[in-house]
């Protein structure tokens, strides 16, 4: 058996290679109707794009091949790489001096015998590795087969183009929103909360802003995702937090703030949140009851047991919960006893279809009902127009807000 050699421009490959990101999260899915189209058309029982590091040959959307990470000197793949330009192809690997005794081709269960490869470029130009076939038989391809070879690694590399241009694009953009934390660029919007009786406000929801160089605001759905894709968004809601206690403790009146807290934090090794939450109260001096924790719906499925762990911390600082995005399904009834929220949001859901669908009226008299049985408060959001107003007001809702009311700004709304 002849190990592959080494490429003269090894280093250079294996950089090229780590930029594509094919060694990080990339999803085989992308590739497996390529390789499954290779054995079809090439009637071949095994197919695989393969991928080589310094050491192993990785084997991505394996088509009947079980194992799928080799040692590169045992690899066919690494000989492949050495020619960019031509597929290798081995008719019968026991006749070959390079493999006769290479284990995969001694081996008394499924052997390899025939291989063919043809090396995939990164798009810088430097093989990667190979779109690879293989049989238990010795074989051999015609030229149209050879060139549907060929034709198929083009495929490979368009794809892994693609996805380089994107993740070049995302690393760009995560670095722009890191950034903008460290330049003060993200700026809190302060929405009030009001009773549904006088209007007057009674606390502030933060919404944090992006603004852009051009003068403009970008909403959070815009770059929230972004930011939680790339491990930002528990440094954003740590930036906004601390905004948020800052501000309230320069207002004196007892009116709370509500900050809205990502999933990310229950994904953490290690329980932080309620920790973070009393350094910055103690930090900005904020009395704990005029601040809520927003926790949307879906946080809970992450990690309920740690949810429930970090909420009850939290509620012996003194802090309410408030569970934000609460719809009217049979399950949003169990959040009642599950988990100890002090106030359940309605979500916009409920509140759009207010005087006009029967099912929206009924989810919010139950919520509301079943909330007040048990102490807690309710809280609807997206209030539009005065019909909604106007229910929510006759079924008792203890706080409203939405732009109808006032819209956010970046100002404090006074007591009226």
């Amino acid at each position: 058996m002849y190990p592959p050699q080494i490429p003269k421009d090894e280093e250079a490959r294996l950089a090229s290679l780590f930029r594509t990101a094919l060694l990080d999260g990339f999803s085989d899915e992308r590739f497996r109707p390529i390789t499954e189209l290779a054995t079809k058309i090439l009637k071949r029982p095994s197919a695989a794009v393969s991928v080589i590091t310094g050491h192993r040959q990785l084997l991505r959307a394996a088509v009947n091949i079980d194992a799928t990470d080799l040692t590169r000197e045992t690899s066919f793949c690494g000989h492949a790489i050495l020619n960019l330009d031509q597929p290798l192809i081995v008719e019968d690997a026991r006749l070959d001096p390079r493999f006769v005794d290479n284990p995969i081709v001694t081996a008394r269960r499924v052997p390899i015998r025939f291989y063919a490869g043809m090396p995939i470029k990164t798009p810088d130009g430097l093989p990667f590795g190979a779109l690879c076939v293989f049989d238990h038989i010795p074989g051999k391809l015609t030229d149209t087969e050879i060139l549907i070879l060929r034709q198929l690694a083009a495929e490979i590399e368009g794809i892994v183009y693609e996805q380089q241009e994107q993740n070049e694009v995302h690393s760009e953009q995560a670095a722009n929103l890191h950034n903008a934390v460290n330049r003060d660029e993200l700026k809190v919007f302060w929405q009030p909360i009001c009773d549904p009786g006088s209007l007057s406000p009674v606390g502030h929801e933060a919404l944090v802003r992006w603004l852009r160089s051009d003068g403009t605001f970008s909403l959070p759905d815009s770059f929230m995702p972004l930011a939680a894709r790339s491990g930002t968004i528990t440094k954003i809601d740590r930036y906004v937090l601390k905004h948020s206690c800052a501000k309230a403790a320069l207002h004196a009146g007892g009116r709370f703030v509500s900050v809205n807290i990502s999933s990310a934090w229950f994904g953490l090794k290690w329980p932080a949140l309620a920790g973070v939450v009393a350094k910055t109260l103690t930090t900005t001096g904020l009395a704990p009851g005029r601040l809520v924790i927003e926790l949307a719906e879906g946080v809970l499925a992450r990690n309920p047991s740690r949810v429930k762990q970090e909420m009850e911390k939290l509620k012996a600082l003194g802090v309410r919960v408030a569970l934000d995005r609460l719809g009217g399904g049979e399950s949003a009834f169990s959040y009642f006893e599950g988990y100890p929220f002090d106030i359940y949001k309605l979500s916009r859901s409920i509140t759009s279809g207010l005087g006009v669908s029967v099912g929206a009226e009924a989810a919010a008299y139950a919520t509301i009902r079943v909330a007040h049985s048990l102490g807690r408060v309710t809280y609807a959001v997206g209030v539009e127009n005065r019909d909604q107003l106007a229910f929510l007001r006759d079924e008792a809702c203890d706080l409203v807000q939405g732009d109808f009311i006032a819209p956010p700004g970046r100002e404090w709304r006074p007591y009226d």
